[in-house]
């Protein structure tokens, strides 16, 4: 298993693509966060130059999967209460879902769906050690943005994707059968693209890889098997809060995830119960 595309590979897999080019809060923001010392009043002030990413920013931390004593009301107390990295992953998400907005397709649900999937990464990953919280919120929104771009790209993408969930097939490789790429190297691309690190950049591209804990995937870092580990976690416990179908690699993936992480089948479930509270709590607050 490759670790990583290479550029003519990526060429290839682009060909017909566009990747969307970084709005300019997130590149001021990544230019003052790659400083020695950076300002976070500099910081704060940029984000609040944008209304609607500031709002989307303070609504997301005050979510009962955050976990925050008390209610932020402003970003500089976002900064200062997360402090700069989980800021710039919530900058970097929200700013690439504005970007991958849907124009002819209606994209709604499927951002929905990341957001849950990112806050209970967040969640977890504050209970597991070793595991950044920023990596696990980038990684849960950004993990499937390829299929953004798909959507926006063929006209039968929806359909298709109704049909590869009943086919509890891989997606990737139907993926491939159909289009001739798959989303999980499309994000990888969009993901190395918006200069996210690259241990993000390759839990993107490895996410729905069926051995993923077998001796063949030990050119990836612990790092990134302990992240796609929590956004398989996450995204188990999102399908089954929404009554939905589990991902077709979950049945799969379950037991080398739970060893991975050391978690027993009895932690898993006092884990789904919390993140069912939490969710059901977000529902009542919105």
């Amino acid at each position: 298993m490759l670790p990583a595309i290479d550029e003519q590979a990526a060429n290839t897999l682009l060909k017909g693509f566009s990747i969307p080019a970084k709005p300019s809060t997130l590149v001021a923001v990544q230019r003052e966060q790659a400083k020695a010392d950076p300002d976070l009043k500099r910081i704060a002030h940029v984000i609040s130059g944008d209304p609607g990413l500031a709002a989307a920013v303070i609504k997301t931390i005050n979510s009962p999967f955050f976990g925050l004593g008390a209610k932020v009301t402003s970003i500089p107390q976002a900064v200062v209460l997360l402090g700069l990295k989980n800021v710039s992953a919530l900058v970097t998400s929200f700013s690439l879902r504005n970007a991958l907005a849907g124009k002819q397709v209606s994209m709604e649900r499927f951002w929905d769906s990341a957001l849950h999937i990112a806050a209970i990464s967040t969640d977890l990953a504050r209970k597991l050690p070793g595991i950044a919280t920023e990596d696990a919120y980038a990684l849960g929104m950004f993990h499937d943005c390829g299929i953004a771009i798909m959507m926006q790209k063929f006209g039968d993408y929806k359909a298709f994707l109704r049909d590869a969930n009943q086919a509890k097939q891989s997606i990737v490789a139907l993926e491939e059968g159909r289009y001739d790429t798959n989303h999980a190297s499309l994000g990888y691309l969009v993901a190395r693209s918006w200069n996210l690190p690259e241990h993000l950049c390759l839990s993107i591209l490895h996410h729905h890889e069926r051995t993923l804990f077998s001796d063949s995937a030990r050119a990836l870092s612990d790092t990134v098997l302990s992240l796609v580990a929590v956004l398989k976690i996450a995204t188990h416990f999102s399908h089954r809060n929404r009554g939905l179908e589990d991902a077709d690699d979950w049945p799969v993936l379950k037991e080398h995830t739970l060893r991975h992480l050391g978690i027993t089948e009895e932690e898993l479930s006092e884990m789904e119960a919390d993140a069912g509270e939490k969710h059901a709590l977000a529902i009542s607050l919105a």
